[in-house]
């Protein structure tokens, strides 16, 4: 985001290099700011999946990997739906567990 593309900007300038940090401009409001604030929502929602920024990490990149630019989004989702069905399943064997018990 501009805390990356800001100061590089900053130090293409300080270099004297000012058609390469008027590039950086460009691309950095039109592609990085663009990116970023069509991303920023479609990620935001996925921190509500409660998974630790490591595994979403992974799971993006992994997506992305087997699954192409889908796989960013589903990714995810599959690692978040696998986790709640091994959630629902433990619930299960917890209940009936304790109705097992509760009937001897």
């Amino acid at each position: 985001t501009a805390i990356v593309w800001i100061p590089i900007t900053v130090g293409l300038f300080i270099q004297q290099a000012h058609i390469k940090a008027v590039i950086m401009i460009v691309v950095g409001v039109l592609a990085i700011g663009s990116i970023d604030n069509l991303l920023r929502p479609v990620f935001s929602k996925l921190g509500s999946l409660q998974m630790s920024t490591l595994l979403l990490l992974l799971t993006i990149f992994g997506g992305l990997e087997l699954l192409g630019p889908w796989g960013a989004l589903l990714g995810p989702l599959i690692v978040r739906l696998a986790t709640e069905a091994v959630i629902l399943v433990r619930e299960d064997e917890d209940e009936q567990t304790n109705t097992t018990s509760t009937h001897m």
